[in-house]
C-alpha cells in the first residue's frame, strides 16, 4: 500500500519534476552552446540558398573544399584503394584532389568493413555530432556567460574548419575527453586512460604529448615511469612502421600556412611575401624562437608563485596545453582545426576566474587571446595574419609557462606525496 502511495505521488508530481528539469537545463550555460550552434547552422543554410555552398563557408571564414567533408572523403577513398589491392600511400582511386595516404596504416584496417566514399556525408555529420557532444560533456554545468564564450569558440572558423572537412582530429578530441573522464573516475594510477592516449598516438602520432598528464601523479617516480614506458612503446611502434613513416612524412603537405598555425608558419609566410632581404632558414629561425620563448617562460616561472589546479580539471588542462605546445613546437605547421585541443584547457582557466585567484588576470588574457586566435584563423589580410601569429606565440608561451610550473613542481618533489599544485 505504501509503495502504491509513493508511486501515485511520483506520478502526480511528474509535471513539476519536468518543469524543474527544464528550468535547470535552461539555466545551464551549455544551452548557450547549443543555441549558438543552432543559430550558426541556420545562418549557414539560409545563406546557402542565396549564394551557394562554396561562398557561404567563405563568408563565415571557413576555407571550403568541394565536395564537402574533404578529409573524411580522403580517408574513405584510401580505405577503398586498400580494399582494391592498391597501395594507398602511393595512389588513391577516388579522391578529387588525388591526395595520397598520410595517416598510420592502422586506419586502413577498416577496409574489412564496407566503407567507401558513399558514406562520406553520414560519417562526417556523425563525427561532428560526437565532437559537439564531447564538448558538452567536457565543460560540465556552466553559467550563461561561460556558455556564451564556449559558443563563441565552437562557432569560430578554426573549429568549423575541422567540422567542414570531417577531420579525424574531432574523433581524437572525443577520445581524449573519454581519457579525462577515466582519469576522474579511476585516478592517475589506472592503466585505462593511458591506454586510450596510446591508441590515439597510434592513430595520429601527436597525441603522445598528452602523456604529460602523468605529471599529475603524486609520485615523481611513478609519473616518470609512466611517461618513459609510454615513450618506449611509442618508439617501438614508430620503428615497426618505419617504412610507412617515411611515406607519411613525404605525403604530408606543410606549406598551407594561410590556414595553419605553428612555430614555422610565420617564417614560411615571410619567405612567401618576401618583404626584404634573403629568404629565412625556416627550421633555424623556428628553433631559435622556440628556445627564446621557452627561456622567457622559465624565467617567469621562477619569479611567480605556482598556480593551483582543481582535481577534476588538472588532467584536462595538462592534456590540452601539452598537445597545443607539442604540435606548435615539434610539428611546426598544423591546420587550424587543431586549436580544438585548447578547449581542454578552458575549464581550469575559467575556474581561476570563478575562484578569484591571483591568476585571474592571466586567465582573462589567455581566454581573450584564444578567442582572437580562433576567429582570425582564416584571415588572409597581411596584418590580420601577423596578429594571429603573434597571438599564437603568446598562447604557446603562456601554455609553456603553466606546464613548466607543473614540471618544476614534479621534479622538485623529494618523496611520494600529494602534488603541491593540486587543490580540492
Amino acid at each position: 500500500m505504501r509503495w502504491r502511495d509513493k508511486t501515485s505521488s511520483s506520478l502526480l508530481n511528474l509535471p513539476q519534476v519536468s518543469r524543474q528539469l527544464r528550468d535547470r537545463a535552461i539555466r545551464d550555460g551549455r544551452s548557450m552552446i547549443i543555441l549558438a550552434l543552432i543559430l550558426y547552422f541556420t545562418i549557414l543554410l539560409l545563406l546557402r540558398t542565396q549564394t551557394g555552398n562554396l561562398e557561404v563557408w567563405q563568408r563565415l571564414g571557413v576555407y571550403h573544399l568541394r565536395p564537402s567533408f574533404a578529409d573524411m572523403r580522403f580517408l574513405l577513398c584510401a580505405i577503398e584503394t586498400e580494399r582494391a589491392g592498391h597501395d594507398s600511400y602511393r595512389m588513391t582511386e577516388c579522391d578529387p584532389w588525388l591526395r595520397v595516404m598520410n595517416y598510420p596504416r592502422l586506419w586502413l584496417s577498416l577496409s574489412v568493413f564496407p566503407l567507401g566514399a558513399r558514406q562520406t556525408a553520414p560519417l562526417g555529420v556523425g563525427l561532428a555530432l560526437i565532437f559537439y557532444l564531447s564538448v558538452l560533456i567536457l565543460v560540465g554545468p556552466l553559467t550563461v556567460r561561460e556558455g556564451a564564450y564556449y559558443g563563441f569558440l565552437v562557432c569560430s572558423p578554426a573549429v568549423m574548419l575541422g567540422v567542414e572537412r570531417g577531420n579525424v582530429d574531432l574523433l581524437i578530441f572525443s577520445l581524449l575527453v573519454l581519457t579525462i573522464l577515466l582519469f576522474q573516475r579511476l585516478g592517475t594510477r589506472s592503466v585505462w586512460p593511458y591506454a586510450v592516449i596510446i591508441l590515439c598516438s597510434f592513430l595520429k602520432f601527436y597525441p603522445i604529448f598528452a602523456m604529460a598528464a602523468a605529471l599529475r601523479d603524486r609520485s615523481r617516480i611513478i609519473a616518470l615511469s609512466i611517461i618513459g614506458s609510454a615513450g618506449a612503446v611509442f618508439l617501438v611502434y614508430l620503428y615497426w612502421i618505419r617504412h610507412d613513416l617515411a611515406l607519411i612524412i613525404h605525403n604530408t603537405w606543410q606549406l598551407a600556412f594561410n590556414v595553419s598555425f605553428g612555430s614555422k608558419v610565420i617564417f614560411f609566410f615571410y619567405n612567401a611575401v618576401h618583404w626584404w632581404g634573403a629568404p629565412l632558414n625556416v627550421t633555424a629561425w623556428s628553433r631559435a624562437s622556440l628556445a627564446v620563448v621557452t627561456v622567457i617562460a622559465a624565467i617567469f616561472v621562477k619569479k611567480t608563485s605556482a598556480p593551483s589546479f582543481t582535481k577534476e580539471m588538472a588532467d584536462s588542462m595538462l592534456i590540452g596545453m601539452s598537445l597545443y605546445t607539442g604540435v606548435f613546437a615539434f610539428l611546426g605547421t598544423n591546420y587550424n582545426y587543431k586549436f580544438i585541443f585548447l578547449l581542454l584547457a578552458v575549464p581550469q582557466v575559467l575556474e581561476w576566474i570563478r575562484r578569484n585567484t591571483p591568476y585571474r588576470a592571466f586567465a582573462f588574457t589567455f581566454l581573450t587571446l584564444m578567442a582572437v586566435a580562433f576567429w582570425l584563423s582564416a584571415q588572409e589580410e597581411y596584418w590580420q595574419f601577423v596578429v594571429k601569429e603573434v597571438v599564437n606565440w603568446c598562447l604557446f608561451g603562456m601554455s609553456a609557462f603553466v606546464l613548466l610550473h607543473f614540471v618544476f613542481a614534479t621534479f622538485g618533489r623529494k618523496r611520494s606525496l600529494d602534488h603541491p599544485l593540486i587543490v580540492s
